[in-house]
Formats: C-alpha cells, sequence, structure tokens
C-alpha cells in the first residue's frame, strides 16, 4: 500500500511539472552559518521535463559556499516547477579548479518532497563555472525512474552574486 501510494504521489509530481514562476518556490535558502553562504540570484532557462520544453523560471537563488578555494558547495532549495504538489532541492559539493569550473555527480543529492509522501532522492550531473561573481551550470538528473520509466529533468542556471 504504501509503495504504490508513493509510486502514484511521484506521477503525479511527474505530470505536473511544468514550470510557472512562483515566488515562494524561488528562494534558495542557505543552510547554516549564514556568512559563509554566498547567494545569487539569476534564472532557471532551457528546462526540460520529460523532453518537453518548459518556461523559463525568473529570479531565482541559489546559494553558493566555497570552504576553500579548491570546493564548492551548491544549494538549490525549494525549487517547484509547474503544479507539482511539492518542491525539489539540490544540495551537493565537489572539487572546484582554479579556473573556477565545477563537474559533479553527486549521489541522492536531489530530493523531492510533497506533502504527505515519504521523500524521493535522487542523483544528478552538475557542470558549471563560478566566477568574477557569475554563477553558471547545466543540471540533469540521472537515472531517475518512476514505475521503470525514465524520469527527466534538465535546466540550465545563471546568477550573479548578490
Amino acid at each position: 500500500m504504501q509503495k504504490t501510494l508513493r509510486t502514484l504521489g511521484f506521477l503525479l509530481l511527474a505530470l505536473s511539472l511544468g514550470a510557472t514562476n512562483s515566488a515562494s518556490a524561488q528562494s534558495g535558502k542557505p543552510q547554516g552559518n549564514a556568512s559563509y553562504w554566498t547567494r545569487y540570484q539569476g534564472d532557471v532557462t532551457l528546462l526540460y521535463v520529460r523532453g518537453a520544453r518548459k518556461d523559463d523560471q525568473l529570479n531565482v537563488k541559489n546559494s553558493v559556499r566555497q570552504p576553500d578555494p579548491k570546493h564548492i558547495e551548491l544549494e538549490f532549495r525549494d525549487f517547484k516547477a509547474g503544479k507539482m504538489p511539492g518542491t525539489m532541492t539540490l544540495v551537493c559539493d565537489g572539487p572546484l579548479d582554479s579556473e573556477g569550473n565545477f563537474d559533479i555527480l553527486c549521489s541522492e543529492c536531489v530530493e523531492f518532497d510533497m506533502p504527505l509522501m515519504p521523500m524521493f532522492h535522487y542523483d544528478a550531473a552538475i557542470k558549471g563555472k563560478l566566477i568574477d561573481g557569475v554563477l553558471k551550470y547545466h543540471f540533469e538528473l540521472v537515472g531517475a525512474r518512476v514505475i521503470g520509466a525514465r524520469m527527466e529533468v534538465s535546466y540550465h542556471y545563471e546568477g550573479k552574486k548578490e
């Protein structure tokens, strides 16, 4: 019964992933000590859900922390695409090269949080650049499946330091 409810909930999520511009869904909220986090405000473009292009999301916030010059931590919290009944959160970290490039393959770093449902976790690939107050990256779910069918979500983010 619980597996059936979880599957139904995720199907609702998958079917309703269209992009809308919701203020409550566009706030990347840094966790931990805020003095170490830097916020970037920008746009989610080239948003694709199951192969279908969705509307861009403007004025979206992401948070970045660099515990040292060779490491990046990225958070994109409470992102809501379309009419889905919950939110998507990305929390990942990885190496940063001397030119500001990062290429991260993270395990269970994306969570889908839906009311009255268990949390779903998925892997993701994030490739981008952080330089001169600009954060750019491409996001893609990796191997996400719902009842055996692939769940494809990808987007491009570009934002400036606040």
